[in-house]
């Protein structure tokens, strides 16, 4: 090589790379190599690592490559059969083929639908990968079916009948059925397990043209061993009444018994009773049947004849019904059927009378047409139509006990019971002659010989009903379902007698292991547990297999659950399951049928509107037609759209209004039962005269059927388990209490410019040393589960917390149950944590006012950043304020507390923050117990437990951010139970009293307080002008301070409220306020100068005893509150009377204002009576049942004072106190001058001005 030559450039290998599958998607990546690639279509594997693109190129022009691409496009669906290595994307690609075809199959959706809606898929969702893949036509559809799907769910329940263990018994169904020119028997096993309850599923579908009993027996041991079953297991065979199928020799059950000794004949009892219809019948000369058949075809054939017929029901003033068609084979058709006739009788035999010689003749002589008909009225009964009303009538009793034994939870032990009660209510109804209210009304108004032959065949009707029914069931004691009837629980205890009965019948000590020792302690332990579960209220709706499933799983009951699953494996119909469950939403929306109606009536098609709305031309059409029938009459209403029920006993609009009934009597707490409702809608109809099954009158209430329907049109209304509320809670949180709270603490907040960090809650939980314990993984089937704990019943340590709205907190508070505290108690708990100490070990008086110092010590307060604390209106915190005056005084503390009773909806503490606490704290417990093995839990464990368990508790809601509307009405509806008159509502409206002094009226009290309180006996006295309670502050009231309670340190500017007897209360300073004068003393008494006529200006009236007199008020004084006994004062027109009590003299009065005694005012020409018939009145349920209402309230002056809601720094505490001896206000007091009370009348004065004894009696007292 020469000096000039360049050398060669090296090739580089080339790696596969995505973007080549965008202009060649047959090809893919090699997982393990990536220098080749993997074609698709020819399934071979080629390197791509010399050319890249151009290798691509070369191999899609091979021969190989074009060979395959012919071959895939002739082959089309069938080459994606082919096995083909699986990726993950093809895993997922075959489990949405597999989920698409399960929802074709389970809402029995055609093959054919299925391919049309995946096609619809690959349009809609083209951006899937996993979509274009999917290739699902008819036949790989069917084959996923038949060779996927229908093996895993047989696979699935052969794997619960054969149980290692104990193999599970097991009843097998049958019955032939037509497909074309095939003939398939389908085979059913029926069994029960404890976690799902009787099941029903189909293991085998076999054609098989033989239908003779060695045909069908071959049949069924075949599929039975192909899937590994046996006879042995097998408890009953059930199938239709024919003699292939239970005739006495060579029968199919006569076969299979010959392998199964043991097995039981479990024939169709819903079959006895369809052929009882037809053969009692026949007993009748008017061929039922027929009728409806022929009238059904006259009119079906022929749209004239059926707008003639509507013609004539509004002649006749009837309402049309469509004529129902009834199906030979199914003779639950026959009875709707009848009544659509009856429905339509009037117009119908009025159609066919006017019709005369062009009338059928197959009619006229079914019909019993004579030829003077034309004469005849149309209200006069004819034979016919007796007939048709004893068939609907008697029908009606068969039907409901069909429904019954189809029931998907009837069982063999209610199968007796269900045909004996049948069998009764023919006997009775056969010996006493009723054959129906309305066709004994027809009766008496035929001819005695029609009403004889007719009455005959009746009763030959029934007899013929009662002699079939005994003929195919045994109604004796010999019958093994006679002795069933134990497990039906209907009595509510397990007898052991009736389980031996049962195991000897039906010989299961052999067949099911059954230990009868262990029986008898496994039946005990039932009867314990039944009776925990029958004081539920829907234990008795429930089924036989809900109720043993709910036995069962409560405890490891083995012999027992081998009996019931013995029992209840054998069927009770081979009928159709009673809840019917919609398989297709094919249905059209009536809102769109409206809008496409809409459109029709502008002047476009029907077929073109159809067609942009993707709707039935047909279907839209034949809405069109009523909906222009219906507004060419004027009417509002819209055509029915739809099946709807023709025998449901209340209208939709009726269950609404019952519904809603339902539903405020929750609101007001005082909820139905599921009991209750029953027996409460069964008044309803008898009460409104609606038309309700008979079976309703024998209980004297609907039935669990109707409930659970009425639950299930009604999604809103739910059962319940309701929550505990006190009577005090639901009337005392009622809108004006609320509100009375919330205007004050709106006005604290904008007054003192509050946010969340200014605002405290306090409030108190109980912690116990024993612990509620959490739950824990066990071994499934024990009897009971044990957890530790430190005893049988704790001790209880109340914690106080203060919490923040934002969510802060300050150290617990605690309070032990010991007689003196200690430091170390809380050594363990938060820090900074303090604590008290009582007997009881509850928050007291005297243990807040040691939180309150606790308080402040944390959250240190100051003018310029004050502190808001809401607190529970509880006596522990509000009596003895007046020994805390030193906390009320600092200007920095605000207090207001929550109206009385309503902490459970207000208290953001008992809302949001004590749950949490305490299931941390049991949390806490657990884990305390588990770390100190064989301890107990003493009180002073309790701190270090809440230490952990609090900061996870306290979260920010509620109260802030401020909300006054955050309850809603129906949050107040509990307290309209109580929502009534007070007694002295009585006396206050349209007075008008004279003989006072001109401008003497209440209205110098400042908003909202109340005149000032005299006793028994008392009236007002002289005031000089100006003077009026006017110092006391809005919704107040003066304090009462009992005797005995220790001196607090008072701060200026109050005044003692109250004056003991003899007192003189001496000349009072402007602004003022006058003692209290107690019983026995007047004006008299007091010294010259200091009557209460001259109280200075601005100062408030005393309370004046009863031995006080009358006297009038002066121009510009307020009226008192003038208790039992005491006489009023005149007062002139337009002045305000006062507040007089029961049984006092004026009969009219001002209303009392306090929203503790709110109330409405309530005639007895308001309340609905319930006396007499209310037929034809609208239907309302509060006229049978109005909601509970309160009596009036007691006429009584005794009681404690009704708190409410009070800003406590504002209250007379700080106002009304004042010094009983030089009367110097409590406002101008010196700080830290120490008060003593008076032993006997509670009264305060100053240490310095009493004589130094240790039980100071002061010189009032001491006068006496």
């Amino acid at each position: 090589m020469t000096t000039s030559e360049q050398p060669a450039k090296k090739k580089r290998a080339q790696k596969y790379r995505i973007e080549w599958e965008n202009d060649y998607p047959w090809l893919e990546c090699v997982r393990d190599n990536e220098y080749k690639a993997n074609c698709t279509i020819c399934r071979r594997v080629f390197s791509v690592c010399h050319g890249g693109v151009c290798d691509i190129k070369q191999h899609a022009s091979g021969d190989n490559h074009k060979r395959s691409e012919r071959l895939r496009a002739q082959e089309g669906a069938m080459s994606r059969f082919l096995v083909r290595q699986t990726t993950p994307e093809a895993d997922m690609v075959t489990a949405a083929e597999l989920a698409h075809v399960y929802h074709t199959v389970n809402h029995n959706l055609s093959y054919n639908s299925s391919d049309c809606g995946l096609k619809l898929c690959h349009r809609t969702l083209s951006d899937s990968n996993i979509v274009k893949k999917m290739s699902c036509g008819r036949t790989k559809a069917e084959a996923l079916v038949t060779e996927v799907l229908a093996p895993k769910a047989v696979q699935e329940v052969i794997n619960k009948l054969k149980s290692a263990e104990n193999p599970r018994p097991f009843s097998i169904q049958t019955d032939a059925s037509n497909k074309g020119n095939r003939k398939m028997f389908p085979l059913a096993v029926q069994f029960f397990t404890a976690e799902s309850g009787v099941m029903n599923k189909l293991i085998d579908f076999v054609e098989n043209p033989d239908e003779s009993a060695e045909g069908i027996v071959t049949t069924i041991r075949s599929s039975l061993g192909n899937l590994g079953l046996t006879l042995d297991h097998v408890s009953a065979f059930s199938a239709d009444n024919t003699n292939v199928n239970y005739g006495i020799h060579n029968s199919v059950f006569s076969k299979l018994k010959s392998s199964n000794s043991d097995l039981l004949r479990g024939n169709c009892h819903a079959h006895i009773v369809h052929n009882t219809i037809k053969y009692a019948l026949d007993q009748l000369s008017v061929d039922i049947e027929n009728v409806v058949l022929k009238v059904y075809s006259f009119f079906s054939i022929s749209a004239k004849r059926r707008e003639s017929l509507k013609e004539f029901c509004a002649f006749c003033d009837v309402e049309f019904h469509e004529v129902m068609r009834h199906v030979v084979t199914r003779w639950l058709s026959l009875n709707p059927a009848i009544s659509r006739l009856l429905q339509n009788w009037t117009a119908l035999k009025s159609c066919f009378i006017s019709m005369g010689v062009d009338c059928p003749r197959h009619l006229q002589t079914l019909l019993k047409l004579t030829s003077n008909a034309a004469g005849v009225e149309d209200d006069e009964p004819d034979l016919v139509e007796v007939y048709l009303l004893f068939c609907n009538n008697i029908l009606t009793l068969f039907e409901e006990v069909v429904k019954k034994l189809e029931r998907n939870d009837t069982t063999s032990a209610d199968l007796y019971a269900i045909m004996h009660s049948f069998l009764t209510k023919l006997s009775q109804r056969r010996d006493e002659g009723f054959y129906g209210y309305l066709t004994k009304q027809k009766l008496q108004r035929l001819s005695p010989s029609d009403a004889d032959v007719a009455r005959q065949e009746f009763t030959a009707f029934l007899n013929t009903a009662i002699t079939y029914i005994k003929k195919w069931f045994n109604f004796s004691e010999d019958n093994w379902l006679f002795h069933l009837q134990p497990l039906s629980l209907t009595s509510g205890r397990i007898s052991y007698d009736g389980m031996e009965k049962i195991i000897e019948q039906l010989h299961l000590v052999s067949r099911q292991n059954i230990s009868m020792d262990m029986l008898y302690d496994e039946c005990v332990t039932a009867n314990n547990i039944l009776k925990h579960l029958t004081e539920h209220d829907d234990w008795v709706s429930k089924g036989t297999a809900e109720k043993w499933m709910a036995v069962l799983q409560a405890a490891d009951l083995p012999n027992i659950l081998a009996v019931v699953s013995f029992v209840l494996s054998i069927p009770s119909s081979t009928g159709m399951p009673r809840t019917w469950v919609r398989k297709t939403d094919r249905g059209v929306d009536a809102s769109l049928l409206k809008r496409a109606a809409e459109e029709v009536r502008k002047g476009k098609s029907v077929r073109a509107v159809a067609k942009s709305h993707g709707i039935c031309h047909a279907t839209l059409n034949r809405y069109w037609q009523k909906y222009k029938e219906l507004k060419d009459q004027g009417s509002r209403d819209l055509p029915r759209v739809g099946y709807y029920s023709p025998h449901q006993v209340f209208t939709r609009e009726q269950e609404e209004t019952l519904s809603q009934y339902i539903s405020q009597a929750a609101d007001i707490y005082y909820g139905l039962t599921p009991r209750e409702v029953r027996k409460f809608a069964y008044e309803l109809v008898v009460e409104f005269n609606i038309q309700h099954p008979q079976t309703w009158d024998e209980k004297k209430m609907v039935g669990p059927d109707w409930f659970s329907s009425f639950m299930k049109r009604n999604p809103r209304l739910s059962v319940r388990s309701p929550q505990a509320t006190s009577l005090s809670r639901a009337t005392s949180f009622n809108r004006a209490n609320v509100e009375l709270f919330f205007s004050r603490l709106g006005e604290v907040i904008d007054k003192n410019g509050f946010d969340g960090s200014d605002i405290w809650y306090v409030d108190e939980t109980g912690v116990t040393t024993v612990q509620a314990p959490s739950r824990v993984v066990a071994r499934q089937g024990m009897k009971q589960v044990g957890a530790m704990t430190s005893g049988e019943r704790g001790t209880l340590v109340s914690v106080a917390y203060a919490v923040q709205a934002l969510g802060n907190t300050i150290p617990s508070f605690f309070v032990f149950p010991r007689k003196n505290f200690k430091d170390h108690f809380v050594q363990s708990g938060p820090l900074g944590s303090a604590g008290s100490a009582n007997s009881s070990g509850w928050m007291q008086e005297e243990d807040f006012l040691s939180f309150l110092v606790h308080f402040v010590k944390h959250t240190k307060g100051s003018p310029e950043r004050k502190v808001l604390l809401l607190l529970d209106n509880h006596s522990s915190h509000i009596p003895h304020l007046c020994e805390s005056c030193g906390f009320l005084q600092r200007p920095c503390n605000i207090l207001l507390t929550f109206p009385p009773h309503c902490s459970h909806k207000l208290q953001p503490l008992d809302r949001s923050v004590f749950g949490p606490f305490k299931r941390m704290v049991n949390s806490a417990s657990d884990d305390w117990m588990r770390g100190n093995p064989g301890k107990t839990m003493s009180i002073y464990d309790i701190p270090g437990i809440v230490r952990i368990a609090l900061p996870t508790a306290a979260t920010q809601k509620n109260i802030w951010p401020y909300n006054c509307k955050i309850f809603q009405d129906c949050d107040f509806a509990p307290s309209q139970v109580t929502d009534r008159p007070d007694p002295s509502g009585a006396l206050q409206q349209n007075s008008s009293p004279s003989h006072l002094p001109p401008g003497s009226s209440p209205a110098h009290l400042p908003p909202g307080s109340s005149p000032p309180y005299l006793p028994p006996g008392s009236s007002p006295a002289h005031l000089p002008p100006g003077s009026s309670p006017a110092h006391l502050p809005p919704d107040s009231s003066p304090p009462y301070l009992s005797p005995g309670s220790s001196p607090p340190y008072l701060s200026p500017g109050s005044s003692p409220p109250y004056l003991p007897p003899g007192s003189s209360p001496a000349h009072l300073p402007p602004s003022s306020s006058p003692p209290y004068l107690p019983t026995g003393s007047s004006p008299a008494h007091l010294p010259p100068g200091s009557s209460p006529a001259h109280l200075p200006p601005g100062s408030s009236p005393p309370y004046l005893p009863t031995s006080s007199s009358p006297a009038h008020l002066p121009p510009g004084s307020s009226p008192p509150y003038l208790p039992t006994g005491s006489s009023p004062a005149h007062l002139p027109p337009g002045s305000s009377p006062p507040y007089l009590p029961p049984d006092s003299s004026p009969a009219h009065l001002p209303p009392d204002s306090s929203p503790a005694t709110h109330a409405v005012h309530l005639h007895s020409d308001e309340m609905p009576s319930t006396s007499g018939s209310i037929v034809g009145q609208s239907f309302s349920p509060s006229l049978i049942r109005p909601f509970p209402k309160a009596g009036p309230r007691k006429e009584t002056g005794r009681g404690r004072k009704k708190r409410r809601s009070e800003i406590l720094t504002d209250t007379p505490v700080k106002l009304a106190l004042e010094e009983c001896l030089c009367m110097e206000p409590f406002r101008n007091s010196r700080s830290k001058k120490v008060w003593v009370k008076c032993v006997l009348c509670s009264f305060w004065a100053h240490q310095a001005c009493t004589p130094g004894l240790t039980n100071f009696i002061c010189h009032h007292c001491d006068s006496d």
